[in-house]
C-alpha cells in the first residue's frame, strides 16, 4: 500500500480535528504514520547508522509533553560509539542504558517514561516551572507513581546526582 497525502483527503478542519486527536501532526502527513515515539524517534534518528535512542528533553518531546526542542540528544546502544552524527541537529550522549530503560523499534527508540523523568530530573539543566508541569504530566500520562520513581532513584546503584533527582521529585508533586 502507498503512503497517501491526508492533504489529499480531507478539508482543513477535518485536518484539524486529526491533529487534535493526535493522529497526525504538521511533520507527519502520511496515512500510515502516527504521530507517537516511534515516529518521532524515526523522524530525528532516522538517518543514523547504529542503534540509538532518544534521552532527556527529546525523550520527553517524544512521548508528547513538552514541544520540539531546538537541538535533540540521544544515546547508543550496546557499547557503539559514534563520533560524529549523521543528524547534525543531534548531540549525542554515553549513557549506560539496560533492555528496560528502552523502548526500541528496529533502529531507533527512546528511553521509557520512568528512565527519562529519572535522567530529567537528575540533569544539570535549570529548574523551570514548565519543566516541573512537563515532568507531572508524563508521571500522569504514563501512571508512575511518585513511590516508583522514588523507590527505582534509591535502589539505583552508583548514580550521580541523586540527592537532586529525589528533591526535585519532591517539587514535582507540588
Amino acid at each position: 500500500m502507498g503512503h497517501s497525502s491526508f492533504q489529499d483527503y480531507f478539508s482543513s478542519a477535518e485536518l484539524a480535528a486529526l491533529r487534535l486527536d493526535g493522529e497526525i501532526s504538521d511533520k507527519l502527513l502520511l496515512w500510515d504514520e502516527i504521530d507517537d515515539w516511534r515516529s518521532r524517534s524515526s523522524l530525528v534518528l532516522g538517518r543514523e547508522r547504529h542503534p540509538v535512542v532518544l534521552t532527556m528533553f527529546s525523550a520527553l518531546w517524544a512521548h508528547q509533553v513538552i514541544p520540539e526542542p531546538r537541538r535533540h540528544s540521544a544515546s547508543t546502544l550496546k557499547g557503539k560509539r559514534i563520533r560524529e552524527p549523521n543528524n547534525p541537529q543531534l548531540q549525542i550522549e554515553e549513557r549506560t542504558l539496560t533492555t528496560t530503560d528502552i523502548w526500541i523499534s528496529g533502529k531507533h527508540g527512546v528511553t521509557t517514561p520512568l528512565r527519562t523523568l529519572i535522567d530529567v530530573l537528575k540533569s544539570d539543566n535549570n529548574e523551570t516551572v514548565s519543566m516541573g508541569e512537563s515532568l507531572h504530566l508524563l508521571m500522569q500520562k504514563f501512571n508512575l507513581s511518585h513511590v516508583l520513581v522514588e523507590r527505582t532513584i534509591q535502589s539505583m546503584v552508583s548514580i550521580p546526582h541523586k540527592r537532586r533527582a529525589l528533591a526535585r521529585l519532591q517539587k514535582v508533586l507540588f
